[in-house]
């Protein structure tokens, strides 16, 4: 049966349901009482949920998201340049914006974007020609 392939994600806590919500008795209902129940449209609709959230676990829209921060921060990189900073003594590495983590040598100074380098000084570090 088509639910019977999904039940052990809804058993296993993959599917999630509120704790209150006015229409939970009623899906409930329906869900415990298939195939048996006068209706069956939110079981199919529960099925294919969780049938294209398993072949899909990223949705489209978060990708897409994730797609354009990246063509952003890029842009942004390239459009502003790099400073160079120095930064506090503490941190060994500073992560920058791409997400990539930056050795911090002896002499404490390093080379980053500028949007990188506004926030290095906003901890303590300082601008250096």
């Amino acid at each position: 049966m088509r639910l019977r392939s999904q039940t052990a994600k809804i058993e296993g806590g993959f599917a999630r349901f509120p704790k209150e919500a006015h229409w939970l008795d009623n899906y409930l209902l329906e869900l415990i009482s298939f195939p048996n129940s006068m209706n069956d449209d939110q079981v199919d609709s529960t099925v294919f949920a969780l049938a294209w959230i398993t072949a899909n676990p990223e949705p489209a829209a978060i990708r897409s998201v994730k797609a354009e921060v990246a063509r952003i921060e890029k842009a942004a990189a390239a459009q502003n340049g790099r400073k160079r900073v120095w930064v506090k003594p503490g941190p060994s590495h500073w992560q920058i914006s791409t997400g990539e983590y930056v050795l911090i040598p002896e002499d404490r100074i390093i080379e980053v974007p500028d949007v990188d380098a506004g926030l290095i000084i906003h901890h303590g570090g300082r601008r250096v020609d």
